[in-house]
């Protein structure tokens, strides 16, 4: 939010000199321009509107709007908008002839708003059209000769002033965009079309209303702009917090989730990112600077909590769920509240002497009347419920061990869902390959029973209660880690050899773990070796991966069939690739470069092998010119990616090779300009260029050389901003 001691600052300044955001890539911003400054154009008779709520929003200030009637239409006599003394005042204009000749409008615009507000010193004029320098610098001089203007300022912001005013202060503000999405449609779809990063999760459709709980978090946060909401697994504490969040939508300008785990200490949030249309903020630098609440939950009991509240500024807030003592604990269900979820969606309510029993059993907690709910929709009786509660009614721990209970119940109906989370090792999985592992009924099945809690869109998390009450299960569900292990092996061949990468990335991301245990104990799989080289950092990668290139081709030289799996020469020439990136890390280039000339041969090896696609073929002629290029040989790896172009099956990242090679010589200008125009366009539903290649070729393009590259930024531009 830009406060009022910045308004001088904003509007004296000059907005074509207006700074840049340093957290977007200048080709995005360039493009969130080009879509803005048209989407502004269009606005037409709500542009008052849209002006005055835009001014707010920027100078964080009140300000008087009387331009408009209740029902939208101007007000004769009065500015469109000023500040509560009267010395600063804006008028807004969607003429379209704004700028023609003399400007009279804009001329008459100053008179009404000096005739209006005697005492005004400072006139902002928005115009809803792209300014013409000529007449505007006319405009200017007679206004500064004019005797009433001696110590007053006049500024003309125009579609791209107002655009830039928007990317560079307001695009990270969601407040700031649900309030002018509906003048300005772009401005949401910039919002929709990115995959914002530390989103609040929802509740969940069965989440119940709680306005106790909420009132108790308006009253702590008055007292201290940090809150622990405390209590054992199943209390409802995260629930509750999104809760809060979804009902509060309107208080702050951004609402961000993290997981207990991605916040090791205090100072771990200045390194934390939250990412809107591209751009990116720490989540420090948000606390500090707008309205924003950041809810951290399950935190390491080491976290230092007390630290937390000196990171908020002005209207932020942060929440953070913790099993430890202290903070706030929400209340129980009372009776009425847990036999409207015991008795959801059932046909048969609970009878009162079996709720009694339950109730006796375990009192208020909520997750088990979730728990008991889903066991008697998925075919348990209450009479089983009433023996369950009996049998665990004198041990200490009652709920837990009551959801041990209730789990065992379920096996009958998702052993197989739950055996797979036991075997991934861990309460939380990539949504896409436990779609594809599940199905969508296996996970309709979790989520129905109430074994899952909020987490971020792609990712599918069960209870951490559930999740520890399948360790004391684990004899009792169905073996079936060997055929968990192929369906991993094969959705990562097939995400890494077909689509377009993001599904291949955030599998082996999130089965991480899976992955270096599968190679800890012997089974050095293709799909596992090509995962975890691919997207493991240089400086941390285990060594231990990789392999001898010349051993890895014997096996595949020595193995009978018709064919080659593409998995198999992928991983071949990832170990080469990473093997140089991680000597070259740990010891220097020449080291490096030592190691990948001895490795060259594989590639000859390779090509003997009669079996190979064509496609094969070409991946490793341009990844033998990449291995040339690195070497120092640049005539000789161009010469590969021109073969490669020039053979039975082009490869676009054959193609980007040479776009980044000749760029600067003279001579293959137009060579240059053709190779790009067909990545570009070739990405998407209308080609095979996969996204980490589009992208790469939008960051090659200079900036300032032939007006052929501007063509592309403004006739590519949405689909660049949606992909970044």
């Amino acid at each position: 939010m830009i406060r009022d001691d910045d308004l001088e600052d904003l509007f004296v300044a000059d907005f074509n000199a207006c700074p840049m955001s340093q957290s977007i890539n200048a080709k995005l911003r360039a493009s969130h321009l080009i879509r803005l400054i048209d989407g502004i154009r269009v606005i037409g008779p709500d542009f008052e509107r849209f002006g005055g709520m835009l001014m707010e929003q920027l100078l964080g200030i009140p300000l008087t709007h009387r331009g408009l009637n209740v029902l939208g239409f101007p007000v004769g006599g009065d500015v469109d908008t000023h500040s509560p003394d009267g010395t600063w005042v804006a008028e807004y204009s969607a003429e379209t002839a704004y700028f023609a000749k003399d400007m009279p409008k804009a001329t008459k615009d100053l008179n009404h708003a000096l005739a209006k507000k005697p005492d005004a010193r400072e006139v902002v004029l928005l115009s809803a059209q792209k300014r013409v320098s000529a007449a505007e610098q006319r405009f200017m001089a007679k206004a500064r000769a004019r005797p009433d203007m001696q110590g007053r300022t006049v500024q003309i912001l125009d579609s791209r002033d107002i655009a830039a005013m928007i990317v560079d202060h307001l695009l990270t503000s969601d407040r700031a965009v649900s309030l002018l999405g509906p003048y300005l449609p772009v401005l949401e779809q910039l919002r929709d079309e990115q995959a914002a990063t530390l989103q609040v999760p929802s509740p969940g459709e069965g989440a119940l209303d709680r306005p106790a709980i909420d009132a108790a978090f308006e009253a702590e946060l008055t007292k201290s702009p940090c809150l622990v909401v405390s209590g054992h697994g199943g209390a409802g504490k995260s629930v509750a917090a999104a809760a809060f969040a979804k009902r509060r939508v309107d208080a702050y300008h951004n609402q961000l989730w993290l997981k207990g785990t991605d916040v090791p200490s205090v100072e771990s949030l200045n390194a934390v990112a939250m990412v809107r249309a591209g751009d990116s903020r720490n989540v420090a630098y948000l606390l500090k600077s707008r309205p924003t609440l950041l809810i951290i939950d399950d935190v390491d009991l080491d976290l230092a909590l007390d630290k937390l509240a000196a990171l908020c500024g002005p209207g932020s807030h942060i929440i953070v769920t913790s099993r430890r003592d202290g903070g706030y604990v929400p209340p129980p269900f009372d009776e009425a509240e847990a036999r409207e979820v015991v008795n959801r969606d059932i046909v048969e309510p609970c009878p009162d002497e079996v709720f009694q029993v339950i109730w006796d059993a375990v009192g208020g907690h909520p997750l088990t009347y979730g728990l008991i709910n889903g066991t008697v929709r998925n075919g348990a009786s209450w009479a089983d419920i009433r023996e369950d509660c009996r049998v665990i009614g004198e041990l200490p721990d009652r709920s837990d061990r009551l959801a041990n209970r209730l789990l065992a119940r379920a096996l009958n109906v998702m052993g197989r869902e739950l055996a797979f989370f036991l075997w991934v090792g861990k309460a939380d999985c990539d949504r896409g390959f436990a779609v594809r592992v599940l199905s969508p009924v296996g996970l309709r099945k979790l989520n129905d029973a109430c074994l899952t809690t909020p987490d971020w869109p792609n990712v599918v998390r069960l209870h951490d209660v559930v999740f520890a009450s399948l360790q004391t299960l684990a004899v009792d569900l169905p073996e079936v880690a060997g055929a968990f292990t192929d369906q991993l092996a094969a959705y990562i061949e097939e995400a890494a050899t077909y689509g377009d990468g993001l599904p291949f990335w955030t599998v082996s991301q999130s089965l991480d773990v899976r992955l270096r245990a599968a190679i800890s104990a012997g089974d050095r799989r293709s799909a596992f070796v090509y995962a975890l080289l691919e997207t493991s950092p240089s400086a941390s990668l285990d060594p231990d991966l990789l392999e001898d290139p010349s051993a890895m081709v014997d096996r595949i030289l020595a193995t009978s069939g018709d064919r080659v799996p593409a998995i198999n020469t992928m991983a071949v020439i990832e170990t080469i690739e990473a093997g140089y990136l991680y000597r070259k890390t740990r010891d220097g280039k020449t080291a490096a470069e030592t190691a990948l000339a001895s490795q060259m041969p594989v590639f000859d090896r390779l090509e003997t092998d009669c079996r190979l696609t064509i496609q094969q073929h070409a991946e490793l002629e341009h990844h033998r010119g990449k291995a040339l290029l690195r070497l120092g040989e640049k005539s000789a790896a161009i010469a590969h990616f021109e073969a490669v172009l020039a053979g039975s099956h082009p490869l676009n990242e054959s193609r980007l090779q040479l776009v980044k090679l000749v760029a600067r010589d003279p001579k293959k200008a137009a060579e240059v300009e053709t190779m790009t125009r067909a990545l570009l366009e070739g990405f998407g539903g209308r080609g095979d260029v996969t996204t980490s290649v589009f992208l790469a070729a939008v960051e090659s393009l200079p900036w300032h050389d032939a007006p052929w590259r501007h063509d592309l930024i403004k006739m590519h531009g949405p689909t660049i901003e949606d992909v970044l």
